[in-house]
């Protein structure tokens, strides 16, 4: 039998015959089946090790963690909606 002659087969099959070859291709292929080994490339030169942050950006990092802060409860999304609207609005004036 022929692939083609084997093809035209599987399509007269029940939607169940189907199924069941499927799940015995399947379980073929996985017991055949042997991935080809790729070769990694090589590896590179190692990354140099980070040193210490310096003091000016960690003070940086705190005074914009600062910024973020509020005392005030985060804008629901109507309120997010609108003002993208009016940015949207002011935008293509």
């Amino acid at each position: 039998m022929t692939l083609e002659d084997l093809m035209s087969e599987v399509r007269h099959l029940s939607v169940e015959e189907r199924l069941r070859l499927l799940e015995l291709l399947s379980h073929s292929l996985h017991e055949d089946w042997q991935p080809e080994k790729t070769p990694r490339p090589p590896a590179g030169p190692e990354p140099p090790e980070r040193a210490e942050p310096s003091p000016f950006r960690v003070e940086s990092q705190y005074r914009l963690r600062g910024l973020l802060k509020s005392n005030e409860p985060p804008p629901t999304s109507a309120e997010l909606a609108a003002a993208y609207a009016d940015h949207l609005l002011e935008k293509y004036k």
